[in-house]
């Protein structure tokens, strides 16, 4: 029990110390960013994280007929490697 207490009690001085390390690593973990497919449009928005690329694979995949993307709300990237190869992806596709 005691072990306990002294793991929370450390986390949460982690926390408190550490703040933008525990907003980075839970929003890399869960999807920010959201698509929708219009005609040849690919409408996007939210932040830019470790699943964007993955996501845009996919998409792309499923409705080869987008030829553009728009740009919503987008407040930034979490993950500034997971932005560079999804922008890189989309360039070599001639995007």
């Amino acid at each position: 029990m005691i072990a306990l207490a002294v793991l929370v009690a450390g986390v949460g001085g982690l926390y408190l110390a550490f703040p933008t390390l525990f907003f980075v690593i839970y929003y890399n973990t869960i999807y920010t960013t959201e698509f929708r497919v219009e005609d040849n449009k690919l409408h996007m928005s939210g932040m830019i994280n470790a699943y964007t690329p993955e996501q845009l694979k996919d998409i792309f995949g499923e409705h080869p007929e987008i030829d553009t993307i728009v740009l919503g709300q987008m407040p930034g990237s979490i993950d500034d490697g997971a932005n560079l190869e999804g922008a890189a992806w989309v360039a070599a596709r001639g995007g």
